[in-house]
Parts: structure tokens; sequence; C-alpha cells
């Protein structure tokens, strides 16, 4: 899995297996740190080396999120920012509170079968 066109799109039902998958690419590539910490280097010298990887690691997750997901999550303030579209993202498919369940489940009804 080396080539991140091989990862899948998240969909509103795959979303555990698409986790594992992006995670697992992330840290293959050693770019998880962009995912689950939003710390900058104080180093202007290293700072520029992690923003080109910071939207190298955005760039990547606009690829497999979709474009519902993408409109659902992308904004002016968190575009060029992978952690903050990670925690969105996960926020949004791993909540348990009633009110994104109740989402799902409508979602789930509005599902058209063939």
């Amino acid at each position: 899995m080396s080539d991140s066109k091989n990862l899948p799109t998240l969909t509103s039902t795959n979303f555990t297996s698409w986790k594992i998958k992006v995670q697992g690419y992330f840290m293959q590539h050693g770019l998880y740190k962009y995912l689950t910490s939003p710390n900058k280097p104080a180093s202007p010298a290293k700072l520029e080396d992690y923003e080109d990887k910071q939207i190298h690691v955005t760039g990547i997750l606009y690829q497999c999120m979709g474009k519902t997901n993408h409109q659902q999550f992308i904004i002016k303030a968190n575009q060029e920012d992978p952690h903050a579209i990670w925690k969105a993202i996960s926020g949004y498919y791993e909540s348990n509170s009633i009110q994104n369940q109740s989402i799902f489940y409508q979602d789930f009804l509005a599902l058209t079968y063939k």
C-alpha cells in the first residue's frame, strides 16, 4: 500500500476500515504525526519542511475522503490543516452521541435500494 491512489474513499459505511488503512499509510510513510498533533516546530528551518509535509498530508486526505465528506468537513479555517480535518472526520464518524446516531440512522433510512 505504498501508493495513496490505493486508499479507499470514505463513505458513510466504511469509516472503521478506511481509518485503519489511512492511518497505516501515514504511519508507513512517517506522516502520522501530522494527523495527530497540531504543534508546529519552533525552528524556522524546520517550519518550511513541516508546512510542505502538512500540505502533502492534506492532499492525500482530500483524495481519499470523497466529494460529500470534502463538502461537509473542509472549511476555509482547516483547508490546509490535516490535524483539524482528521479531528472533524473522526469526531463525526466515531461520536457515540444520540445526535450522531440519529444522523447516521436517517442516512440509513434515506438509502435507495436497487
